[in-house]
């Protein structure tokens, strides 16, 4: 079986940590991966070729995470090896995670659906420790091995830090709708002062659906435009928004009735890839965003925008028209 500089036998006390094994096409995915495996202080159990994949998961027990870098593999080759994994015989799901580029995204896309896998575009080291301490979370023990030396013990209190704050950042971000209320949402937000829209004005002009109230796609379109003109003047991460990005890109193909893809959502979001993925899968989870399955592929999904979310964002065209003020 080929591998890629797979890491020798580990000590002992390491084998409470979870296990990782990686699978590349590439050398220099690889080493990035095997760094990223060390830095979230998870097991490297092997690491092997693309091409050595399904002998390796058939003889595999039980694993805890599964590396995917795989950028120049085709996903009809990842996604039945990805089945493999989820399938493997285990107590615990196996945690997948899928490093790809930005045009091999959509035919992995409905992966999304998956709480186990989690796909990144193009990701950094950095992404990548962040996506393995978050999906080996469960699996992670305090050891009492005096054995264990400090380095590895403050790598792992850095994991532990680096999940908190992210666990801390998703739930501070973006509105959650429920109780089907467009424009309730929970979370920290800021007293409402000065100009308050009307919601009973705003529910009966989107009941009625009254095309002078209703959202203009050339307006749309031109308000996403002047976003992107910002980053003509100040540095782009500045004004990073991609919720209202995707929100008002969305809502442009609602009206318009198209498909819109993974990609051109991600692409839309005007952020990193690997940051639009995780803001989707939010989306989609808060019932904000809905996975529309591709009926000529069932391997690819589409992002709409939910009912949900369509009232709530006319209900804000609405209210932001009587105000005179711009959609941007």
């Amino acid at each position: 079986m080929t591998r890629l500089n797979a890491a020798a036998s580990e000590p002992s006390h390491n084998r409470a940590l979870p296990s990782v094994l990686i699978i590349a096409d590439n050398q220099s995915d690889a080493r990035a991966a095997r760094d990223a495996v060390r830095a979230s202080g998870c097991r490297l159990v092997d690491s092997v070729e693309i091409a050595a994949a399904p002998a390796r998961l058939a003889r595999q027990i039980s694993i805890d995470a599964v590396l995917f870098e795989c950028p120049q593999t085709a996903p009809e080759i990842i996604n039945p090896l990805l089945d493999r994994v989820l399938d493997l015989a285990s107590r615990r799901t196996p945690f997948s995670l899928v490093s790809t580029h930005l045009g091999g995204v959509d035919a992995l896309s409905s992966w999304l659906n998956h709480d186990a896998v989690t796909l990144l575009c193009a990701p950094t080291i950095a992404d990548r420790v962040v996506a393995l301490e978050l999906g080996t979370a469960h699996r992670r023990v305090v050891l009492n091995d005096s054995a264990a030396d400090a380095e590895s013990m403050q790598l792992r209190h850095l994991a532990d830090e680096v999940s908190r704050i992210a666990k801390a950042l998703s739930s501070l971000t973006g509105p959650e709708f429920r109780d089907n209320r467009p424009g309730q949402y929970t979370g920290v937000k800021d007293m409402m002062i000065g100009f308050r829209a009307e919601p009973a004005a705003a529910h009966a002009a989107f009941a009625s659906r009254e095309t002078s109230e209703l959202p203009n796609v050339a307006e749309l379109r031109a308000a996403m435009r002047i976003r992107r003109m910002r980053d003509q003047y100040f540095a782009p991460d500045l004004f990073a928004d991609p919720a209202w990005d995707m929100l008002l890109d969305l809502l442009a193909a609602r009206l318009e009735q198209a498909h819109v893809a993974v990609s051109s959502l991600c692409i839309a979001s005007a952020v990193p890839p690997t940051t639009a993925l995780r803001w989707i899968k939010r989306m989609c989870d808060d019932g904000i965003f809905e996975r529309v399955s591709d009926p000529d592929d069932g391997r690819r999904v589409f992002i709409r925008l939910s009912d949900t979310a369509t009232e709530a964002m006319t209900r804000y065209w609405f209210a932001a028209r009587r105000a005179s003020g711009p959609i941007i």
